[in-house]
């Protein structure tokens, strides 16, 4: 039943991500728009491609898991052409670089080591882990700069993160109900986390275009890394979270564009 779900999810993902690709190619050379909506189109076809590898591999050997393989190298295409475009709003000067990067190589470096010991992959989960820190960096840089959230929202955010690291840790020592407590608790804070952007992205969906840019691919990001942190049905509720996420990145471009337009 999970790896039939499992599938399905796959089969959404890849049919949404159709017609987000043609609606981020219609905005391209559109008004001042710049390279921004070049950058989130190739960003989104590199995941439409792996998505697509995903799923022909999932029918062909059902339950297997995947080597090394070339949906990992267009996921890591898919997250450095996002960052391309992130950084278009972003300039050496803005303050907060060297916090923002020692806390993104922190909080992914955990989280690679946690794949590492699950996976036993060394090389893999490292190489494949470099994007998610330079995206997450951007992430915190930008967030910050155009002040997507309230000081407070963000300080909250940013421990019950590493409480959810403090958990996926404990997990790999904890045993019988023990374990089963710390797992629970360890989902309800990711999933927490991932209902309070969704939440955030449709406030600033309403408010600005960068904000909106900002807050989605926050989002999108977390979705990906809540992937990484399950297993089974929670799995499952990520990537359907995940397949969620991924519109409202396309409004939020389509916001940006149109303000742009505005000026």
């Amino acid at each position: 039943m999970g790896i039939i779900m499992e599938n399905i999810l796959n089969f959404i993902q890849v049919v949404v991500l159709l017609p987000l690709i043609l609606g981020f190619a219609g905005m391209m050379g559109k008004g001042k728009a710049g390279m921004l909506p070049v950058f989130f189109t190739f960003s989104m076809l590199s995941y439409f491609l792996s998505s697509v590898y995903y799923l022909v591999y999932g029918f062909l050997r059902p339950g297997e898991r995947m080597p090394f393989a070339v949906n990992e190298i267009a996921e890591c295409a898919m997250l450095l052409l996002l960052c391309a475009g992130l950084e278009t709003f972003l300039t050496r000067d803005m303050i907060g670089r060297l916090t923002a990067m020692l806390f993104a190589v922190f909080f992914v470096g955990i989280n690679i080591i946690l794949w590492i010991l699950w996976s036993g992959e060394w090389v893999q989960d490292i190489v494949f882990g470099l994007p998610y820190i330079y995206m997450l960096y951007l992430l915190i840089r930008g967030n910050i700069h155009y002040k997507t959230i309230g000081m407070v929202e963000g300080h909250i955010a940013m421990y019950a993160s590493l409480m959810v690291l403090l958990l996926q840790m404990f997990t790999i020592k904890a045993t019988g109900t023990l374990r089963l407590v710390v797992d629970r608790g360890s989902y309800l804070v990711v999933y927490g986390l991932a209902l309070w952007l969704f939440w955030s992205c449709k406030k600033a969906l309403q408010e600005s275009g960068v904000k909106a840019i900002f807050l989605t691919a926050t989002l999108f990001w977390w979705t990906i890394m809540v992937m990484y942190m399950s297993s089974g049905i929670y799995y499952d509720i990520a990537e359907a979270m995940n397949i969620l996420a991924m519109p409202l990145l396309y409004f939020a471009m389509k916001k940006e564009v149109g303000e742009r337009d505005l000026c």
